[in-house]
């Protein structure tokens, strides 16, 4: 019979192969940075100018031409899965078999903290707000901020977690540079495309790394 403290080794070893050939830390910084991007256009004043005038004289198509950009969006994220999926079974896993992804990659705890403390610092900028200490500009790039600190959130307990180490470091240097997107006096639509460049350079360097150590780990135990 199969014990919890064994259980839970494999359950985190398991979870720990989804990340470890860096494939999945790309995808996420490649759509990371598209959202960035997107949010950056539609709230700068040219995007929503662009918006307004597009959803004024052709309301019907700026609707559908909105809601097929948010479904490419989604498509893309199911192809980049599949992509990765044909990676490792043509190459990084060739011969050793498939590994599912678990329903739950990230422990519920870390999910919760990574929620949490996003919407306290939305709290806590809306009381500012409420006093004068804050403007409507601060709090909307506290919004963003805060949700690039969500994610330093996860990725650092992902790290402590499942033993990786490059994700506590993601995860420190996420939080670092977090807080330097919220301290910045910039615009909302600034913000958007900051946050957007800092994890596509924090996860891409992530997944470059750890795909260059399993590509060398194939080589050397082919030439074995």
């Amino acid at each position: 019979m199969t014990s919890l403290k064994e259980l839970d080794r494999l359950t985190k070893s398991t979870q720990r192969r989804e990340y470890v050939d860096g494939l999945v830390d790309i995808a996420y910084g490649f759509v990371i940075l598209v959202i960035g991007l997107g949010g950056w256009f539609v709230t700068s004043s040219a995007g929503m100018t662009w918006l307004a005038t597009a959803l004024a004289r052709y309301q019907q198509i700026a609707v559908i031409a909105l809601v097929t950009l948010v479904a490419l969006l989604v498509l893309a994220i199911f192809g980049l899965r599949r992509l990765i999926t044909r990676i490792r079974l043509n190459y990084l896993w060739k011969g050793q078999g498939y590994v599912e992804p678990l329903r739950w990659q990230v422990r519920r705890s870390i999910s919760v903290a990574s929620v949490l403390i996003p919407v306290g610092m939305i709290f806590l900028g809306v009381v500012l707000l409420s006093r004068g200490i804050l403007d409507e500009q601060d709090v909307l790039t506290v919004l963003v901020g805060s949700v690039s600190l969500g994610t330093a959130v996860t990725y650092f307990g992902m790290g402590i977690d499942l033993g990786i180490r490059r994700y506590v470091a993601g995860g420190i240097a996420g939080t670092v540079l977090s807080g330097l997107i919220m301290a910045r006096s910039g615009s909302f639509s600034e913000t958007w495309l900051l946050m957007g460049i800092v994890w596509m350079v924090i996860l891409t360097a992530s997944g470059l790394w750890a795909l260059r150590q399993s590509v060398l780990t194939l080589a050397e135990s082919a030439g074995e």
